[in-house]
Formats: C-alpha cells, sequence, structure tokens
C-alpha cells in the first residue's frame, strides 16, 4: 500500500508578534506552547508557507517549514485540535491520581475588606468535622495518593491551634501512609509572624499568600481591623521576617479604586525591602456574590483589566519583580471543575467552589449530617462535572482557548451569555504577554552575559 504524503494545515491557535526594535519575529502556539524567535527578515516567507504549507519548496525555504512543522504552527491535516482540547480537559478534570481539599479553619477574620464574598461566622472549625475529614484523608489517599490542601479562610490563622493540630495529625497519617503530602495557606499576612511561618513550614506548609490592596494609604482605608485600625505596615513587617521561613507571594486585588497607583506600590514594596523576598501578581476585583455586590461598579471587565495587567507586568519587569507569566496549556480551571476537588466548611459541608462556602444549598456532600438531601446534592455535583467550556461556540472559535479552556466556571454559569466561557484577560493582552515574557528573558541573558565578562562597569 503506498504511504500517503504528509498533508499540513496552520494551527488554529497561533500567534506571531514582530518586534522591530528587536529584528525578531515571535512565534507562539497555544497547544506545544512553543515559543520561536525568528529573523523579522523572513516574516514574509513564514507567512507565505502558513498560507500554503503542502507546495513543495526549495532548500532555503524547507528549514523555516521544518521549524513550523517541529513547533506546532504547522500540523497533520488528520489533527483534530478540538478533539486534543476535549481529550486534554477530560483527562485532567477526571484524573483520581490525586486529593486535593480546600480547608477552611473558618469563616472568621480580623479584617473587614469590603468586597470580601464571604459570610462572617464565629468559631472555628468544630472537632467532630475535623476528626471526619482527617478519616476522608486517610481512606481516600489510600494507595499511596498524593494529598494537597490550601489552608483557607476567613483568616485561617485566627484559630491558630486548631490549625496547627490538624497540620500535626495529617502529617501523622502521611507518615502512616506514607504520603506526599503538601499544603499552602492563603492568608491576610497580618498574623503571619516569623515564628508561625516556622511553624507553617515545619507542618509540611511551604507556600503562603498574602493579599494587598495597593500602596499604604490606599490599601488602610480598605483592608481593615475591625475597629477601622491600619493593616500595611504589619504585613509589610511580617512579609520580611517570615519571607526565609515560607515562600510568599503577594496577591495585589485591582479595582478601579487603586489601578492609578502601582507605581508607588512598587516603589514602597522597594523602599521596604519586599524585593526578592517575595514574588508579586495582580488580581481584577469581582464581584462573586451577593454579599460583595455592593462594590460592582469599581470592578473591571476582562478586557478593560487586560490592558492595564500588560502594563503591570511591564511595570513588575522594570523594577526587578519578575516576568510575564507564560501561557500554558490548561485542561481545568481550578479544583472546582475537578473530581478530586473538595472544599470543606467549618460546619461540615463539602462545596466545590469556594465562592459557595456560605451557601448549604451548594453543597455536594457532608461529612457529618446532611443538611439537603442526596437528590440535591448529586445535582449539585452534576452541575461541576458536566461543566464543558467545549460546547460554548464563542470558545470554540476563540484562539486562547487551549489557555482559557472556558475561564472560571462560577462566573462562566451565571454569564448571561450562553455561548460563552468568563472569558481570560488572555483574550485582549495575548501579544502583549508573549512579547514582555520574550523581552524580560532577553534582558536577564543579557545580564548574564554581561556578568560572565567580569567587567563590573557593564554590569
Amino acid at each position: 500500500m503506498k504511504a500517503r504524503p504528509n498533508i499540513f494545515k496552520p494551527s488554529r491557535y497561533n500567534c506571531f508578534i514582530d518586534l522591530p526594535d528587536t529584528g525578531v519575529r515571535l512565534g507562539y502556539n497555544g497547544i506545544s506552547t512553543a515559543g520561536v524567535e525568528y529573523p523579522i527578515g523572513i516574516a514574509g516567507e513564514i507567512d507565505r508557507i502558513l498560507g500554503e504549507p503542502n507546495t513543495e519548496y526549495s532548500d532555503k525555504l524547507l528549514p523555516i517549514k521544518y521549524s513550523l512543522v517541529e513547533n506546532g504552527f504547522l500540523i497533520p491535516d488528520e489533527i483534530d485540535e478540538i478533539a486534543f482540547l476535549k481529550v486534554k480537559n477530560r483527562s485532567e478534570r477526571f484524573r483520581a491520581k490525586h486529593a486535593n481539599y480546600t480547608v477552611l479553619i473558618t469563616r472568621d477574620c480580623n479584617l473587614r475588606c469590603p468586597y470580601c464574598y464571604q459570610e462572617r461566622a464565629k468559631g472555628p472549625i468544630s472537632p467532630e468535622v475535623c476528626d471526619a475529614f482527617l478519616n476522608m484523608v486517610e481512606v481516600e489517599s489510600r494507595g499511596r495518593k498524593p494529598v494537597g490542601i490550601t489552608w483557607f479562610g476567613g483568616e485561617p490563622l485566627l484559630y491558630w491551634d486548631v490549625l496547627n493540630g490538624l497540620m500535626k495529625k495529617l502529617q501523622r497519617i502521611a507518615r502512616k501512609e506514607r504520603l506526599i503530602y503538601t499544603s499552602s495557606i492563603i492568608t491576610n499576612g497580618y498574623l503571619l509572624t516569623p515564628k508561625i511561618a516556622k511553624l507553617l513550614r515545619k507542618m509540611g506548609c511551604t507556600d503562603a499568600q498574602v493579599t494587598l490592596d495597593g500602596p499604604k494609604r490606599i490599601h488602610d482605608s480598605k483592608r481593615v481591623l475591625p475597629g477601622g485600625g491600619p493593616t500595611y505596615d504589619r504585613i509589610i513587617r511580617n512579609v520580611i521576617e517570615s519571607s526565609p521561613h515560607i515562600q510568599i507571594v503577594l496577591r495585589v486585588n485591582i479595582d478601579k479604586d487603586n489601578v492609578e497607583y502601582i507605581d508607588e506600590l512598587l516603589d514602597d514594596l522597594i523602599a521596604a525591602g519586599v524585593r526578592g523576598r517575595a514574588s508579586v501578581y495582580f488580581q481584577r476585583i469581582q464581584p462573586y456574590t451577593e454579599v460583595c455586590a455592593d462594590v460592582a461598579g469599581a470592578c473591571f471587565g476582562a478586557e478593560d483589566f487586560s490592558k492595564w495587567e500588560a502594563l503591570f507586568t511591564m511595570k513588575m519587569i522594570e523594577k526587578g519583580f519578575g516576568a510575564a507569566r507564560y501561557p500554558r496549556l490548561k485542561g481545568g480551571i481550578c479544583l472546582a471543575d475537578s473530581i478530586s476537588g473538595k472544599t470543606i466548611c467549618p460546619d461540615g459541608n463539602i462545596v466545590k467552589c469556594w465562592n459557595d462556602i456560605s451557601y448549604a444549598e451548594e453543597a455536594v456532600g457532608h461529612l457529618i449530617k446532611p443538611e439537603i438531601s442526596e437528590a440535591e446534592m448529586m445535582r449539585n455535583r452534576l452541575k461541576w462535572l458536566a461543566w464543558d467550556p467545549l460546547q460554548k461556540s464563542e470558545c470554540l472559535e476563540c484562539a486562547v482557548l487551549p489557555n482559557c479552556m472556558g475561564g472560571c466556571p462560577y462566573s462562566a454559569m451565571r454569564s448571561e451569555n450562553p455561548d460563552r466561557g468568563d472569558c481570560s484577560t488572555l483574550k485582549y493582552n495575548l501579544k502583549e504577554t508573549i512579547g514582555l515574557t520574550y523581552l524580560h528573558k532577553r534582558a536577564v541573558e543579557e545580564i548574564k552575559r554581561r556578568r560572565e565578562t567580569k567587567d563590573p562597569s557593564e554590569v
């Protein structure tokens, strides 16, 4: 039987960016995630080959075509990229190789942030719920399934004795069952002292996410103590003093009230000595639930925020806080749409999404006694697991589907447009993100080259 000749077509997920000042054309593919640097002088040849991939080319052009094939810009005609993404989506969301839990130590908090989506409730997770949770971990991790836990709240450090006790018992289970066990914590940072950070690390908690709302004067108007007192200085001090013991990521919440002050924040962080001790990223505030709906007018949509996000990334690179986050291929988005993800509430309810922790009617299970019927819990489970961005017509046509995969399921399920998911900012700033990633990499390589010359005047 005669072999069929290779027939190629351009990928649906190609992105090319010309950088005339550097003499470079960058190529990025959303499925292969290849990032390739071409001379800008061959941009015309690249476009020609992509437009006519099955033409016989000269020996001069063949290496360009081979590169386009090797990096996924040209793919075999038989390949269905949508089918590939479906398999990727299903395999990541429905594999049960890991056990992943988010555990709310409390719904109580020591701050009063105006955009918080949770209903506050006094007291920590009960001993009965803790015991039932530990039993769940022991049962579900048999077969040496890796266990990952995110400690959450409210403010999880508000009840340190309860958290510490849970972590000690989990370590005993991990040793007994010979498990790979990791954990992280999301905290406002006000109680994250060096002593606590050291103990967290000892108990297997490797990193902490701490939230800021801008420079000191802005932050202290939003993230306040119950009596209205400031929190910025203490949080920054804790970050600096705790950073030798635990990896810290600063999440900067962005809305229309603080968006103009990011330069000031980065300069403040440099002056305080935070640079090099913590990484930084920016996230727009969203009015997820009725509890925080009154801040909706100050929130950005994805498209508007995408312009600011690109600017923030550039500022971070300029000021030495790191690089752009390189777009990666995604299967699922979060633990909420994953079969292995569970969020444990202090009252024993199990929900899929963090946004549902105040709503017992959204439970998919219960550790002690169900507050809603099994039929309702099954309905809630199916809602999350049946979520399918690849049934959204606008998602299927979107150039960043491999990197977005429909976005936040919670927001998408509540969207007024049934034909699209919850759009990622990458839909609007993919080229800027790729370009900034490249320019940062190039700058780092140039600094390294200069250092290797051992001429301090050039560095």
